[in-house]
């Protein structure tokens, strides 16, 4: 095997077993916490922290990983320091002591797919059709994880999540010391011009880039956080909604990998605006005809282009504006402002609004987000055209 596809199937693992541990820890997590006692409010400030640390952590990490120029040796400390963190969990510590492993703990996690990113870009030299076919890993890590943890966990008991977190961890942690030491140019070299993220965010085409990647991710919190309960409210058991959540992700794999034909006939521009338009359409399905079977299936399949299609463009895009030595807090900013920000702003407005709205209020404005993020998408082109 040559060195680029060992390096490749490397990159792939990381993707694999880090995705798995998020396939653990988004269904089971909250049931963990139920079981230990916790009273809701106290399991939604607990799971929130998931997102709140998404805000800050990225951008750190970002900055030291331009700075000196090695993700790949911050990853491993991030590693080492979310396995640490958690490891705490074992106590079966009360609210406050839990709050804290669960700050530190998101601390450290909250830095390893930005770094990822970063090193996949610069291993593909910004080739995103191919990406697709290595963050499709990432998918099915989760798909497995969500099966066989649910299948250990029916075997054994909910009390033994942290058990299989830190398993979990531990193999993102080997991970990490089979990736490259890939160099990035560091933000004090002088071979090149670099760009300064600060003046960058001056610029109007980006900021409005930046809005779409917030309202998009926002639009999406109804789904993650309310859709469980929306389709067991419509009469779906169980089992039936697990299919349905990995409906949606089988779609993501299909499209990951056949992503190199999309590159190849659309530009990143064309393919950001397809899935605006689809999610604000899919979301319309949910809230309104989701008790009609075929139409639900219909809406998940669509998860295809308001995740992968999106997740891929919006990468593509900022490697436009994030080069050199920038490429870190660039990728922080994405994870920042769109599942830091729009994860929160997103989750908060949807749990004020659920009781009073309902299911169908609620994924209406989840729509009505989407197409906010069109509109902000339509205005940075626009601007951009015009410089």
């Amino acid at each position: 095997m040559n060195s680029t596809s060992l390096t490749t199937r490397h990159i792939a693992q990381f993707f694999f077993f880090y995705f798995a541990y998020v396939g653990l820890v988004s269904p089971f997590f909250s049931l963990y916490l139920q079981d230990q006692g916790f009273a809701a409010w106290q399991i939604g400030v607990l799971i929130s922290l998931v997102q709140v640390l998404r805000i800050f952590g990225p951008n750190l990490w970002g900055w030291w990983a331009d700075h000196t120029g090695t993700p790949v040796r911050i990853m491993r400390w991030l590693a080492v320091g979310a396995l640490l963190g958690f490891a705490f969990l074992l106590l079966r510590p009360g609210f406050v002591v839990l709050f804290i492993i669960m700050v530190v703990g998101n601390l450290f996690v909250s830095g390893l797919v930005p770094l990822s990113e970063v090193l996949a870009a610069q291993f593909l030299k910004g080739d995103y059709a191919l990406y697709g076919r290595l963050r499709m890993w990432g998918s099915i890590g989760f798909i497995v994880a969500v099966t066989v943890a649910g299948e250990v966990l029916g075997w054994t008991h909910i009390r033994h999540v942290p058990w299989l977190m830190l398993g979990l961890l531990a193999l993102v942690l080997v991970c990490t010391y089979r990736l490259p030491a890939v160099t990035l140019l560091r933000h004090d070299d002088r071979v090149t011009v670099r760009p300064r993220v600060r003046d960058l965010l001056r610029q109007p085409d980006v900021l409005f880039f930046l809005l779409s990647v917030f309202f998009m991710i926002a639009a999406h919190m109804a789904l993650y956080t309310y859709f469980s309960i929306h389709l067991a409210a419509l009469g779906y058991d169980k089992q039936a909604i697990g299919l349905i959540w990995a409906l949606g992700v089988l779609a993501e794999i299909v499209v990951f990998y056949f992503q190199t034909l999309l590159f190849r006939r659309f530009t990143a521009f064309a393919m950001l605006v397809m899935s605006f338009v689809l999610c604000a359409l899919r979301f319309l399905l949910i809230g309104w005809l989701a008790d009609i079977w075929w139409v639900l299936l219909c809406a998940q399949l669509l998860h295809a282009f308001t995740f992968g299609v999106h997740h891929s463009a919006t990468l593509a895009y900022m490697q436009q504006w994030f080069a050199h030595g920038a490429q870190a807090r660039g990728q922080a900013l994405y994870s920042s402002v769109g599942y830091g920000l729009g994860g929160s702003v997103g989750g908060l407005l949807c749990a004020a609004l659920w009781g009073r709205m309902g299911a169908q209020g609620v994924f209406t404005l989840s729509s009505g987000l989407a197409l906010a993020a069109l509109i902000s998408m339509i205005c940075s082109r626009r601007l951009r055209a015009g410089k």
